[in-house]
């Protein structure tokens, strides 16, 4: 994932965990429920409203992904490199990984 903010400013993460057509979408669907039922309470944002998962629970659901198995990394390194420039390492990472299958 690549991202600018309105200052210009670039983030590259990944996402990480199992197979994501099924397995990894059902995760994240399960644990969404499950932190709206058992943590709403510590959900920054759950009064209600058209809100993404992210905006509505923030680090209760990545909490809760994280120990399901999902994790997700901020690429930075030392050199101070265009998070662009990691994205893009990173991605051509994976298609040799899958390359190799």
């Amino acid at each position: 994932l690549i991202a600018v903010n309105e200052d210009g400013q670039e983030l590259a993460a990944t996402v990480q965990g199992g197979e994501c057509g099924y397995e990894e979408t059902a995760k994240m669907c399960i644990e969404s429920a499950l932190a709206l039922v058992y943590e709403n309470a510590s959900c920054p944002n759950a009064k209600g409203g058209f809100l993404t998962p992210a905006s509505c629970m923030g680090n209760v659901l990545i909490n809760r992904l994280h120990r399901a198995g999902i994790t997700f990394s901020v690429l930075a390194d030392s050199e101070g490199r265009k998070a662009k420039v990691l994205g893009k390492r990173a991605i051509a990472d994976f298609n040799q990984m899958v390359a190799r299958l």
